[in-house]
């Protein structure tokens, strides 16, 4: 996360294990009531209703009435300080030490750590909300009687609690910020493929009927495996061959082990891009040197998973469950991260594991990671597009460094250490010059990312 050096920076979304659906949909959220305390709203028709399990009526109020959404204050902020923003392009040039790109969760995560570590940084959101991928939106429920509220990403996290590995955990740790969260112990899953299911070489007209969905669908349960009620149970209940899949299931297990302990004793935030790499990787040496055999296994960790499961998971239902559980990175096993696999396989089935809804939506999330920037000295604008990574030759090497962005509407932040971007790969092709890049497979590769 640090030991940025006048150099540009790539850096996608921090790998947060989450499952739940991409598209937007109605879900659970907090409403304020006339008193102004947060309450959970269970359903449209409650919604509409005002009317709670308990039988007791609450009006929310919406628009120009009083609203207090819980955790709103840092994008409350965020916006303000957007809306206070000029939107001339008479604007001073500006000087900070790193503007990050992108409120995604990794470009507030890094922003934060930054501004702890004494760098004035500045995140710069092109959307006038923060959280990128992780942020949410509200729609007038019908009648005006309160409101849903909508995810555009991961509604369901894995990890973030005490003594977690999870790489969103220990960023809340380090900025002193929690997320509440309510637990769950697994999910229901659907085999589209499964027994009366529609194949996908038939017309759209014959999807599963909502007959075949429910037979279809099982409960998936995070804890210990074996157990009853545990993943080797609905392996022998719903696998087209139970036996097999239970033994291909407790081979991968057995072959992620170690991959698994590798993946705990070096924890991706302790991995960076230049030789302070040595230093911040010094606590795992312990393990390897205890464990030699593992370390050829550990470019697996950063291959496509199906490196891991191919040879090894042959049973139809089990691989398309895996496929399944890759969701979370838009493809199946093979083009996922091995190493968010090992860990979210691992962490799954470990004694007192558990699925975690943050109280408030991904939103909280969002607000938690903007409380750590601000709290530090960390800036947030919304509404400020960046339209060009600036890059010059460094005095020194003659390489070229990117020492700033220009804005859309022509204002200039120049950065003393580094720009680092959260957007896509594709969207940061777009904001280089093809004279940026030092040689000519390097231009022709940005000019084809950015097509």
């Amino acid at each position: 996360m640090l030991g940025f050096h006048h150099q540009l920076v790539h850096g996608e979304s921090m790998l947060v294990s989450s499952v739940g659906r991409r598209s937007p949909r109605p879900v659970r959220r907090l409403f304020s009531c006339g008193d102004g305390k947060s309450t959970p709203c269970c359903s449209r028709a409650e919604a509409n209703t005002g009317q709670h399990g308990d039988g007791a009526r609450r009006k929310y109020k919406y628009g120009g009435h009083s609203r207090k959404r819980k955790c709103a204050a840092a994008r409350v902020r965020a916006l303000a300080a957007s809306a206070s923003a000029s939107a001339s392009s008479t604007e001073p040039e500006e000087v900070v030490d790193v503007v990050v790109i992108g409120s995604g969760i990794g470009g507030l995560s890094c922003g934060g750590v930054l501004a702890k570590h004494g760098y004035e940084t500045l995140v710069l959101e092109s959307h006038y909300v923060p959280g990128g991928c992780c942020h949410t939106f509200p729609h007038k429920a019908p009648g005006g009687d309160g409101e849903y509220v909508f995810e555009v990403g991961p509604s369901i996290l894995e990890g973030p609690k005490d003594g977690s590995t999870n790489p969103l955990q220990l960023v809340l740790e380090v900025l002193g910020e929690e997320v509440e969260n309510r637990t769950y112990n697994g999910w229901t899953m659907h085999d589209g493929l499964g027994p009366g299911a529609a194949s996908h070489d038939e017309p759209s007209s014959s999807l599963p009927t909502p007959m075949a969905i429910g037979e279809n669908s099982w409960r998936y349960s995070v804890g210990p495996d074996r157990e009853p009620g545990g993943f080797e149970q609905a392996l022998r209940e719903h696998a087209e061959n139970p036996e097999l899949a239970v033994a291909e299931w407790r081979r991968l297990r057995e072959r992620m082990r170690l991959l698994s302990e590798a993946n705990d004793a070096c924890p991706l935030l302790n991995l960076r891009q230049d030789f302070g790499l040595l230093l911040t990787t010094l606590p795992a040496l312990p393990f390897y040197l205890s464990h030699p055999g593992v370390l050829p296994d550990v470019p697996l960790l950063f291959d496509s998973f199906h490196r891991i499961s191919e040879p090894i998971i042959t049973e139809p239902f089990l691989k398309r469950f895996i496929d399944a559980l890759c969701f979370f990175s838009g493809y199946p096993a093979e083009g996922t991260m091995g190493a968010a696999m090992v860990y979210c396989l691992s962490e799954f089935h470990k004694e007192g594991a558990s699925l975690m809804a943050p109280i408030g939506g991904s939103g909280a999330v969002i607000d938690a990671l903007i409380r750590g920037l601000e709290k530090y000295g960390g800036r947030i604008e919304t509404k400020r597009h960046v339209e060009e990574i600036l890059v010059e030759p460094d005095p020194s090497t003659g390489a070229p460094r990117a020492v700033g962005v220009r804005l859309k509407n022509g204002k200039v932040v120049k950065a003393r250490k580094a720009v680092v971007s959260n957007a896509t790969a594709w969207d940061t092709a777009k904001m280089l010059h093809e004279d940026a890049m030092p040689d000519e497979d390097s231009r022709t590769w940005l000019s084809e990312l950015g097509e």
